[in-house]
């Protein structure tokens, strides 16, 4: 079998990667820039884009057009993690997982001292970094419904 079965996972991500690598590549040579590549170009080329100037900005008659094909100028609203996914992800973090591990095979050679002390670490370790990605969290929430957050300025 020297040769890569099409239904093979692996092979069909290659394909993917390498068939969008062309597509960005052939987008670039038709001078199409995605929103994300903004800043990889110079001023001078995105005036020159938009129809703008440095001093007076975009028409007014040219922005409902660009709002329409590049969207508002807003962020995205932040995926929703839930509590249980929070603490999962504590969980099986790579260095709680060589704690576990190590409380086992503690364990396994009847070392209880150490069994006890490993899953105390292993304890406070997923409590303090929930807490801390909790608080995070909810301080992101509240951040972008305060009032500041949805100030307008007018330049």
């Amino acid at each position: 079998m020297s040769e890569i079965q099409s239904s093979d996972p692996i092979h069909e991500l290659k394909n993917f990667f390498s068939s969008s690598k062309k597509k960005n590549t052939d987008k670039r040579k038709e001078k199409y820039i995605s929103q994300t590549d903004f800043h990889t170009r110079s001023a001078e080329d995105l005036l020159a884009q938009f129809q703008s100037d440095s001093l007076n900005g975009v028409p007014s008659a040219k922005v409902n057009q660009l709002r329409e094909q590049y969207g508002k100028n807003v962020l995205p609203e932040p995926e929703k993690v839930s509590v249980f996914r929070m603490f999962l992800r504590q969980i099986i973090d790579f260095m709680v997982l060589i704690l576990i591990a190590s409380a086992v095979l503690s364990a396994i050679f009847e070392d209880v001292k150490s069994t006890i002390v490993l899953l105390i670490v292993v304890v406070v370790n997923v409590a303090i970094g929930f807490t801390q990605e909790y608080k995070a969290e909810r301080s992101l929430t509240n951040l972008l419904s305060s009032r500041v957050a949805q100030q307008k300025a007018t330049v």
